[in-house]
Protein backbone atom coordinates (compact mmCIF):
# COMPACT_ATOMS: atom_id res chain seq x y z
CA UNK A 1 0.00 0.00 0.00
CA UNK A 2 3.13 2.54 0.61
CA UNK A 3 4.48 2.00 -2.43
CA UNK A 4 0.81 2.40 -4.47
CA UNK A 5 0.53 5.40 -2.46
CA UNK A 6 3.92 7.20 -3.18
CA UNK A 7 2.75 6.20 -7.15
CA UNK A 8 -0.59 8.11 -6.96
CA UNK A 9 0.75 10.71 -5.07
CA UNK A 10 3.20 11.46 -7.70
CA UNK A 11 0.13 11.79 -9.96
CA UNK A 12 -1.53 14.61 -8.59
CA UNK A 13 -3.95 16.63 -10.75
CA UNK A 14 -3.14 20.65 -11.78
CA UNK A 15 -6.64 21.66 -10.13
CA UNK A 16 -8.33 25.02 -9.38
CA UNK A 17 -6.48 26.78 -12.99
CA UNK A 18 -6.78 30.26 -13.48
CA UNK A 19 -9.73 30.62 -15.63
CA UNK A 20 -11.58 33.58 -17.39
CA UNK A 21 -13.17 36.42 -16.47
CA UNK A 22 -16.88 36.07 -16.20
CA UNK A 23 -17.76 38.19 -19.41
CA UNK A 24 -18.05 35.81 -22.69
CA UNK A 25 -17.04 37.51 -25.92
CA UNK A 26 -17.55 34.94 -28.99
CA UNK A 27 -14.25 34.29 -30.93
CA UNK A 28 -14.04 34.61 -35.32
CA UNK A 29 -15.09 31.31 -36.89
CA UNK A 30 -12.46 31.13 -38.59
CA UNK A 31 -9.43 28.73 -36.65
CA UNK A 32 -6.62 30.83 -36.21
CA UNK A 33 -3.09 29.60 -38.78
CA UNK A 34 -0.05 28.27 -37.12
CA UNK A 35 3.21 29.54 -38.05
CA UNK A 36 5.17 28.88 -41.23
CA UNK A 37 7.49 26.21 -41.98
CA UNK A 38 9.98 25.51 -38.92
CA UNK A 39 13.40 26.43 -41.59
CA UNK A 40 11.66 29.98 -42.32
CA UNK A 41 14.75 32.23 -41.65
CA UNK A 42 14.80 35.98 -43.05
CA UNK A 43 17.48 37.18 -45.52
CA UNK A 44 19.85 38.90 -42.89
CA UNK A 45 20.04 40.38 -39.64
CA UNK A 46 16.71 42.26 -38.75
CA UNK A 47 17.42 44.83 -36.28
CA UNK A 48 14.06 46.38 -33.89
CA UNK A 49 13.86 48.29 -30.79
CA UNK A 50 12.17 46.37 -28.38
CA UNK A 51 10.20 42.79 -27.93
CA UNK A 52 7.59 42.26 -25.23
CA UNK A 53 6.75 39.15 -24.07
CA UNK A 54 4.30 38.96 -21.43
CA UNK A 55 3.30 36.37 -19.11
CA UNK A 56 0.11 35.35 -17.97
CA UNK A 57 0.27 32.48 -16.01
CA UNK A 58 -2.10 30.07 -13.82
CA UNK A 59 -0.54 30.74 -10.21
CA UNK A 60 -1.41 32.86 -7.38
CA UNK A 61 0.39 35.03 -5.55
CA UNK A 62 4.09 35.46 -7.17
CA UNK A 63 6.32 35.83 -4.83
CA UNK A 64 9.12 39.02 -5.13
CA UNK A 65 11.70 36.75 -5.48
CA UNK A 66 10.07 35.03 -8.95
CA UNK A 67 10.02 38.53 -9.99
CA UNK A 68 13.29 38.66 -9.92
CA UNK A 69 13.45 36.14 -12.40
CA UNK A 70 12.55 38.70 -15.00
CA UNK A 71 15.06 40.15 -16.25
CA UNK A 72 17.44 37.10 -16.81
CA UNK A 73 14.65 35.59 -18.77
CA UNK A 74 14.93 38.56 -20.96
CA UNK A 75 18.20 38.69 -21.59
CA UNK A 76 18.09 35.14 -22.44
CA UNK A 77 15.48 35.60 -24.81
CA UNK A 78 17.34 38.84 -26.25
CA UNK A 79 20.43 36.42 -26.93
CA UNK A 80 18.78 33.33 -28.95
CA UNK A 81 16.42 35.69 -31.10
CA UNK A 82 19.83 37.12 -31.70
CA UNK A 83 20.62 33.60 -32.77
CA UNK A 84 17.91 33.72 -35.20
CA UNK A 85 18.93 37.26 -36.66
CA UNK A 86 16.36 39.69 -34.69
CA UNK A 87 18.55 41.13 -32.94
CA UNK A 88 16.61 43.81 -30.62
CA UNK A 89 17.97 46.87 -28.65
CA UNK A 90 15.59 45.56 -25.94
CA UNK A 91 13.89 42.82 -24.78
CA UNK A 92 11.42 42.62 -21.79
CA UNK A 93 9.33 40.23 -20.29
CA UNK A 94 6.51 41.37 -18.07
CA UNK A 95 3.70 39.68 -15.80
CA UNK A 96 0.54 40.81 -16.93
CA UNK A 97 -1.85 42.70 -14.09
CA UNK A 98 -5.14 40.85 -15.76
CA UNK A 99 -6.77 38.65 -18.24
CA UNK A 100 -8.30 41.25 -19.90
CA UNK A 101 -5.46 43.55 -19.58
CA UNK A 102 -3.03 41.04 -21.49
CA UNK A 103 -5.83 40.82 -23.89
CA UNK A 104 -6.15 44.58 -24.25
CA UNK A 105 -2.65 44.95 -24.47
CA UNK A 106 -1.92 41.96 -27.46
CA UNK A 107 -4.79 43.34 -29.62
CA UNK A 108 -3.20 47.34 -29.39
CA UNK A 109 0.15 45.59 -29.92
CA UNK A 110 1.80 47.18 -26.69
CA UNK A 111 2.93 43.99 -26.46
CA UNK A 112 4.41 41.83 -28.97
CA UNK A 113 3.38 38.15 -27.73
CA UNK A 114 2.68 36.65 -24.67
CA UNK A 115 1.91 33.25 -22.81
CA UNK A 116 -1.64 33.16 -21.65
CA UNK A 117 -4.06 30.40 -20.34
CA UNK A 118 -6.72 29.32 -22.65
CA UNK A 119 -9.49 30.84 -21.44
CA UNK A 120 -7.61 34.23 -21.34
CA UNK A 121 -6.82 33.63 -24.82
CA UNK A 122 -10.79 32.83 -25.87
CA UNK A 123 -12.25 35.81 -23.92
CA UNK A 124 -9.71 38.85 -24.99
CA UNK A 125 -6.98 37.64 -27.65
CA UNK A 126 -9.59 35.08 -29.83
CA UNK A 127 -8.05 35.58 -33.79
CA UNK A 128 -4.79 36.08 -32.80
CA UNK A 129 -2.11 33.43 -33.88
CA UNK A 130 -1.23 30.36 -31.62
CA UNK A 131 2.14 29.17 -31.99
CA UNK A 132 2.63 26.81 -29.05
CA UNK A 133 0.64 24.92 -26.24
CA UNK A 134 1.38 23.61 -23.52
CA UNK A 135 -0.77 20.36 -21.71
CA UNK A 136 -1.95 20.87 -17.88
CA UNK A 137 -0.59 18.12 -15.56
CA UNK A 138 -2.17 14.52 -16.20
CA UNK A 139 -2.02 11.02 -15.31
CA UNK A 140 -1.56 7.87 -17.02
CA UNK A 141 -3.28 4.96 -15.43
CA UNK A 142 -3.22 0.36 -16.17
CA UNK A 143 -5.02 -2.41 -14.10
CA UNK A 144 -2.58 -5.05 -13.95
CA UNK A 145 -3.96 -7.90 -12.24
CA UNK A 146 -6.36 -5.51 -10.48
CA UNK A 147 -4.44 -3.41 -9.03
CA UNK A 148 -3.37 0.65 -10.27
CA UNK A 149 0.21 0.60 -11.29
CA UNK A 150 1.63 3.57 -13.42
CA UNK A 151 2.48 3.23 -16.87
CA UNK A 152 5.97 4.53 -17.88
CA UNK A 153 6.64 8.35 -18.33
CA UNK A 154 6.23 9.49 -21.89
CA UNK A 155 6.54 12.22 -23.88
CA UNK A 156 3.25 14.05 -24.92
CA UNK A 157 1.82 16.46 -27.16
CA UNK A 158 0.86 20.01 -26.20
CA UNK A 159 -2.61 19.09 -24.92
CA UNK A 160 -4.60 17.02 -22.96
CA UNK A 161 -8.32 15.08 -22.82
CA UNK A 162 -10.34 14.03 -20.26
CA UNK A 163 -11.26 10.48 -19.90
CA UNK A 164 -14.07 8.39 -18.95
CA UNK A 165 -13.71 5.19 -17.39
CA UNK A 166 -15.81 2.42 -16.26
CA UNK A 167 -14.02 1.13 -12.72
CA UNK A 168 -14.01 -2.15 -11.54
CA UNK A 169 -17.65 -2.40 -9.79
CA UNK A 170 -20.51 -4.60 -10.46
CA UNK A 171 -22.28 -1.29 -12.21
CA UNK A 172 -19.12 0.08 -13.86
CA UNK A 173 -18.90 -3.31 -15.49
CA UNK A 174 -22.24 -3.26 -17.37
CA UNK A 175 -21.87 0.46 -18.62
CA UNK A 176 -20.57 0.59 -22.01
CA UNK A 177 -19.45 3.36 -24.54
CA UNK A 178 -23.35 3.17 -25.64
CA UNK A 179 -24.66 3.95 -22.31
CA UNK A 180 -27.31 6.08 -22.21
CA UNK A 181 -27.97 8.45 -20.15
CA UNK A 182 -29.91 6.75 -17.56
CA UNK A 183 -27.42 3.89 -17.14
CA UNK A 184 -24.90 6.74 -16.38
CA UNK A 185 -26.73 8.58 -14.29
CA UNK A 186 -27.61 5.10 -12.15
CA UNK A 187 -23.28 5.47 -11.92
CA UNK A 188 -21.13 6.79 -8.90
CA UNK A 189 -18.81 9.03 -10.45
CA UNK A 190 -15.86 10.05 -9.12
CA UNK A 191 -14.69 13.64 -10.25
CA UNK A 192 -11.75 15.97 -9.63
CA UNK A 193 -12.75 18.87 -7.17
CA UNK A 194 -13.17 22.17 -8.82
CA UNK A 195 -11.09 21.52 -11.84
CA UNK A 196 -11.47 22.45 -15.41
CA UNK A 197 -12.05 19.00 -15.71
CA UNK A 198 -15.68 19.64 -14.88
CA UNK A 199 -16.60 21.58 -17.73
CA UNK A 200 -14.74 19.45 -20.28
CA UNK A 201 -17.15 16.18 -19.02
CA UNK A 202 -19.93 18.05 -19.16
CA UNK A 203 -19.37 19.56 -23.13
CA UNK A 204 -18.78 15.64 -23.48
CA UNK A 205 -22.07 14.98 -22.08
CA UNK A 206 -24.45 18.04 -23.65
CA UNK A 207 -22.93 16.85 -27.03
CA UNK A 208 -23.67 13.13 -26.55
CA UNK A 209 -26.93 13.75 -24.29
CA UNK A 210 -29.55 16.61 -26.07
CA UNK A 211 -27.55 19.59 -23.24
CA UNK A 212 -27.22 17.43 -20.54
CA UNK A 213 -24.61 18.33 -18.07
CA UNK A 214 -22.52 16.76 -14.98
CA UNK A 215 -25.38 18.57 -13.04
CA UNK A 216 -27.66 16.46 -14.33
CA UNK A 217 -25.61 13.42 -12.53
CA UNK A 218 -27.11 12.83 -9.64
CA UNK A 219 -24.50 10.69 -8.03
CA UNK A 220 -20.88 12.77 -8.22
CA UNK A 221 -18.32 12.44 -5.99
CA UNK A 222 -15.92 15.05 -6.10
CA UNK A 223 -12.27 13.85 -4.82
CA UNK A 224 -8.88 15.69 -3.82
CA UNK A 225 -6.49 14.41 -5.94
CA UNK A 226 -5.77 11.65 -8.23
CA UNK A 227 -5.27 9.15 -5.32
CA UNK A 228 -8.68 9.50 -3.78
CA UNK A 229 -10.45 9.09 -7.00
CA UNK A 230 -7.91 5.79 -7.69
CA UNK A 231 -8.14 4.29 -4.34
CA UNK A 232 -12.32 4.91 -4.61
CA UNK A 233 -12.18 3.16 -7.73
CA UNK A 234 -10.31 0.19 -6.65
CA UNK A 235 -12.16 -0.36 -3.84
CA UNK A 236 -15.27 -0.68 -6.01
CA UNK A 237 -16.76 2.45 -3.79
CA UNK A 238 -17.58 4.51 -7.41
CA UNK A 239 -18.38 3.32 -10.76
CA UNK A 240 -16.65 5.75 -13.09
CA UNK A 241 -13.40 7.43 -13.20
CA UNK A 242 -12.67 10.60 -14.59
CA UNK A 243 -8.98 11.07 -15.47
CA UNK A 244 -7.26 13.70 -17.38
CA UNK A 245 -4.80 12.04 -19.57
CA UNK A 246 -2.77 12.41 -22.85
CA UNK A 247 -3.50 9.63 -24.51
CA UNK A 248 -6.46 7.13 -23.27
CA UNK A 249 -6.08 4.54 -25.70
CA UNK A 250 -3.65 2.03 -24.42
CA UNK A 251 -4.09 3.16 -20.73
CA UNK A 252 -5.30 -0.60 -20.12
CA UNK A 253 -8.91 0.66 -18.43
CA UNK A 254 -12.10 0.13 -20.20
CA UNK A 255 -13.32 3.39 -21.78
CA UNK A 256 -15.91 4.85 -22.05
CA UNK A 257 -15.61 8.39 -23.52
CA UNK A 258 -13.17 10.72 -24.11
CA UNK A 259 -13.64 14.72 -24.42
CA UNK A 260 -11.95 17.16 -26.69
CA UNK A 261 -8.85 18.90 -26.72
CA UNK A 262 -7.27 21.12 -24.35
CA UNK A 263 -4.76 23.42 -23.14
CA UNK A 264 -2.55 24.85 -20.28
CA UNK A 265 -0.89 27.75 -21.62
CA UNK A 266 -0.78 29.11 -25.55
CA UNK A 267 2.14 31.16 -26.98
CA UNK A 268 0.13 34.00 -28.78
CA UNK A 269 1.49 36.77 -30.45
CA UNK A 270 0.29 40.45 -31.64
CA UNK A 271 -0.22 40.76 -35.36
CA UNK A 272 0.31 45.20 -34.88
CA UNK A 273 3.33 45.49 -36.60
CA UNK A 274 5.74 43.76 -38.92
CA UNK A 275 8.07 42.34 -39.02
CA UNK A 276 7.26 40.64 -35.80
CA UNK A 277 3.68 39.41 -37.21
CA UNK A 278 5.62 37.65 -40.44
CA UNK A 279 5.81 33.14 -40.81
CA UNK A 280 9.21 33.79 -40.38
CA UNK A 281 9.15 35.47 -36.59
CA UNK A 282 6.84 33.18 -35.68
CA UNK A 283 9.26 30.21 -36.50
CA UNK A 284 12.13 31.91 -35.12
CA UNK A 285 10.11 32.50 -31.97
CA UNK A 286 9.03 28.94 -31.68
CA UNK A 287 12.37 28.12 -31.78
CA UNK A 288 13.88 29.99 -29.27
CA UNK A 289 10.86 29.49 -26.44
CA UNK A 290 11.30 25.33 -27.61
CA UNK A 291 15.38 26.12 -26.36
CA UNK A 292 14.23 28.25 -23.05
CA UNK A 293 11.88 25.35 -21.99
CA UNK A 294 15.00 22.70 -22.77
CA UNK A 295 17.07 24.45 -20.38
CA UNK A 296 16.30 23.56 -16.70
CA UNK A 297 16.77 26.40 -14.73
CA UNK A 298 14.49 28.47 -16.84
CA UNK A 299 11.87 26.18 -16.61
CA UNK A 300 12.13 26.58 -12.98
CA UNK A 301 11.91 30.21 -13.43
CA UNK A 302 8.70 30.20 -15.56
CA UNK A 303 7.40 27.68 -13.46
CA UNK A 304 7.54 29.85 -10.24
CA UNK A 305 5.76 32.85 -12.48
CA UNK A 306 2.94 30.29 -13.37
CA UNK A 307 4.06 29.37 -16.85
CA UNK A 308 5.50 25.88 -15.75
CA UNK A 309 4.94 23.64 -18.59
CA UNK A 310 6.94 23.08 -21.75
CA UNK A 311 5.45 24.50 -24.78
CA UNK A 312 5.28 22.30 -27.79
CA UNK A 313 4.96 23.92 -31.34
CA UNK A 314 1.50 23.16 -33.09
CA UNK A 315 1.19 21.21 -36.06
CA UNK A 316 -1.82 22.22 -36.85
CA UNK A 317 -3.99 24.42 -37.04
CA UNK A 318 -5.41 25.92 -33.45
CA UNK A 319 -9.02 25.88 -33.76
CA UNK A 320 -10.79 27.45 -30.49
CA UNK A 321 -14.30 26.07 -31.55
CA UNK A 322 -14.35 23.53 -28.59
CA UNK A 323 -13.83 25.77 -25.85
CA UNK A 324 -16.18 28.48 -27.68
CA UNK A 325 -18.40 25.43 -27.26
CA UNK A 326 -17.92 24.99 -23.59
CA UNK A 327 -18.27 28.21 -22.37
CA UNK A 328 -21.95 28.57 -24.31
CA UNK A 329 -22.22 25.20 -22.39
CA UNK A 330 -21.09 26.90 -19.03
CA UNK A 331 -23.46 29.70 -19.91
CA UNK A 332 -20.34 31.81 -20.14
CA UNK A 333 -19.36 30.83 -16.49
CA UNK A 334 -16.83 28.45 -15.90
CA UNK A 335 -16.42 26.11 -12.94
CA UNK A 336 -13.03 27.63 -11.40
CA UNK A 337 -12.42 30.71 -10.24
CA UNK A 338 -11.52 33.80 -12.46
CA UNK A 339 -8.26 35.38 -11.40
CA UNK A 340 -8.78 38.10 -14.25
Amino acid sequence: MKKLWALVLGLTLLLGLAGCARTYEKAPDQPVTPPGPADTVPAGPVELEQFLLELRGTREGIFPESLAALEPLGQRLQALLAEEGYVFDTVQITLGASSRSTGDALNAGTVDAALVNTETYIQYAAGLPVLMTSAPDGVDLEVDGGSWTALPAEDHPGWRTVGIFAASSDRGRQLTEESSFEELAQAVWAVPEGGRELDYLSLWLSSRFEGRTLKDLPHVVEMEGTDAMVLAAAAGEVDVLVLTIGDTGGSGLRQLGETTRFYDMLLTVSDAQEPLAEDAFHAALCRCVAALCEEEETMEQLAALGCGHPMVALEETFDPADLEAMLEVMGGTLTWESQA
